[in-house]
């Protein structure tokens, strides 16, 4: 998938405006990011974004990329740099997200009583765009998407209790059958998740597709 079709990706999102347009008027927008587990091809995709946001008048300074690893060790500066590349001096600060730090909002319960804890920063932001893979996953049916909140950007609190308590899916089941699925969605929703940009690698680790838009539409499309 080339540069054409990426372009052409985020000026025709699903269920949604193209960012440019979504996020007028905000002043702070945070980009949370999977971590280098994922073959996400986190730098072209954040660039990308970050282009949309300048349209859409975000300053460079309000604006946050957050590495969204859940309760995995935070990553190094180093593998920050190698992660995001030239996407790092285009935005005000790159966050680790930690896991265990207190520095996080309460932004509610699902209904199946999960209580939400998120980094911070990207529950104050004005505007905020999940970038990720999807793929098969063992617990949720799918990865990626909303699953950058919960529990990517989440407490460990939040995070322990989901996967403790929740049922997941079969393995690749349709997103709608995995309540695991279903409660990462409403944490999504709850913390105020505006975009999800959802990559679809190739066995080389090449970029095979790709959906912009809202979070639970570009992911099931």
């Amino acid at each position: 998938m080339g540069s054409t079709a990426i372009v052409r990706a985020f000026s025709r999102p699903v269920g949604s405006k193209p960012i440019r347009e979504a996020a007028q008027g905000a002043r702070t927008a945070a980009i949370l990011v999977d971590d280098f587990r994922r073959p996400t091809p986190a730098e072209t995709l954040c660039l990308s974004i970050v282009d949309e946001l300048d349209l859409a008048g975000v300053p460079k300074e309000g604006i946050s990329i957050i590495l969204g690893g859940g309760a995995h060790r935070t990553m190094t500066r180093r593998e920050n740099k190698r992660r995001l590349g030239k996407a790092m001096a285009r935005v005000g600060r790159v966050i680790p997200h930690d896991a265990f730090s207190p520095d996080v909002s309460f932004v509610g319960l699902t209904s199946r009583a999960t209580p939400v804890l998120v980094n911070r920063v990207a529950a104050e932001a004005d505007f905020s765009v999940s970038v990720s893979t999807v793929y098969p996953h063992v617990l949720t049916g799918w990865g990626g998407g909303a699953k950058m909140v919960l529990p990517g950007i989440a407490h460990v609190s939040t995070s322990t209790f989901h996967h403790t308590r929740i049922s997941g899916g079969p393995w690749g089941c349709a997103p709608h059958l995995s309540p695991a699925r279903l409660d990462i969605e409403e944490a999504a929703a709850l913390m105020g998740l505006n975009m999800s940009v959802c990559a679809v690698m190739n066995g080389d680790k090449t970029l095979a597709g790709l959906r912009v838009g809202g979070p639970t539409k570009a992911h099931r499309s």
